[in-house]
């Protein structure tokens, strides 16, 4: 299946994201995962939608032009519900 890789600018980052398959947009999220452990999944579903998969800031193919705010991201992940949940079991 051929993937479409897009890089959005702005104002101190640049987002990246996938986009595959043909039909109604389906929009596959996990933040603080970025797009490529979803590919197998998109994949599956391309004979039937349109899926788009992205980079969260900071996450692999979506930079940040300063570097403490992706200091920043990891806090305020791991201050989440999930994220402090992920930190207390690994302790």
């Amino acid at each position: 299946m051929s993937v479409a890789s897009h890089t959005l600018g702005l104002p101190g980052v640049r987002l990246y994201s996938e986009a595959r398959g043909a039909g109604p947009v389906l929009i596959v999220a996990g933040a603080p995962t970025g797009a490529a452990p979803f590919s197998r999944f998109a994949d599956a579903l391309t004979d039937r939608f349109t899926l788009v998969t992205h980079d969260p800031r900071g996450v692999s193919g979506s930079t940040l032009d300063d570097p403490e705010q992706a200091e920043l991201l990891a806090v305020a992940a791991a201050l989440t519900p999930a994220g402090a949940a992920a930190s207390r079991s690994a302790v």
